[in-house]
């Protein structure tokens, strides 16, 4: 998985004596370093080998049994014609999002000594942080926010909560999905921007990661599980 530059030339060479399947993802540098920053790991940016041509690639995501499974679907679309690059785009971005959080799995957090204030101001910075879904706080905005530098905030959130930042926002977009779905005759694709994602096939990759359904058939599910209406 890598980026490029605007107006780079990409150019793989591979052996005639050898058969290779490959796959690859490139983003621009900007949608990859908001990536970066929205898991809480922009130090990964560093972590970019840059190479020639302009080109960079990213090293740092192992790939897990799930990365592999979801590699498999891509190499075994069921479908043709316009279904096929619908099933293309979402289970890629499937894997987007999963080898994305592969590289935001947060290290065991070093013990920290918080005060009462600082807790205090943890409990602020959460508040502030689930105000607005679709526009949530930077890193760097919520720990000017609320006082404190970035590192105690991220580390101190996550003692506090036994969670991080970004998987907060991530499940309490996820919890506003379904009531939005059971509550109102909005389309999926306006759901996903209230609960805050541009891009509606990671709207729907997360959310069938986190129930295992796509929205449309948690939809489907809850219209036949309405109760019928007697006379």
């Amino acid at each position: 998985m890598g980026y490029t530059r605007e107006g780079a030339e990409l150019r793989t060479l591979m052996s005639s004596s050898q058969l290779m399947r490959s796959l690859s993802f490139f983003l621009s540098e900007r949608q990859l370093r908001q990536y970066l920053v929205e898991l809480d790991r922009p130090e990964m940016i560093d972590k970019l080998v840059q190479v020639s041509g302009g080109l960079n690639i990213l090293t740092s995501a192992e790939l897990s049994p799930l990365h592999h499974h979801l590699i498999s679907k891509l190499s075994t679309n069921p479908y043709r014609g316009t279904l096929e690059k619908l099933y293309l785009e979402s289970v890629a971005g499937e894997l987007l999002i999963a080898l994305l959080e592969s590289l935001g799995e947060e290290h065991k957090t070093a013990n920290i000594n918080l005060t009462e204030r600082d807790r205090d101001q943890l409990l602020i910075a959460r508040r502030l942080l689930l105000k607005d879904l679709r526009n949530p706080p930077t890193i760097s905005q919520l720990a000017k926010a609320v006082g404190m530098n970035e590192d105690k905030l991220k580390k101190g959130y996550k003692v506090v909560f036994n969670n991080t930042i970004f998987k907060t926002v991530m499940e309490q977009r996820m919890q506003f999905a379904p009531n939005q779905l059971r509550s109102n005759d909005m389309s999926i694709a306006e759901i996903a921007y209230a609960a805050g994602y541009e891009n509606v096939s990671k709207f729907i990759a997360t959310f069938r990661k986190t129930y295992g359904v796509t929205p449309g058939m948690m939809r489907k599910d809850m219209k036949y599980s309405l109760p019928m209406s007697h006379s």
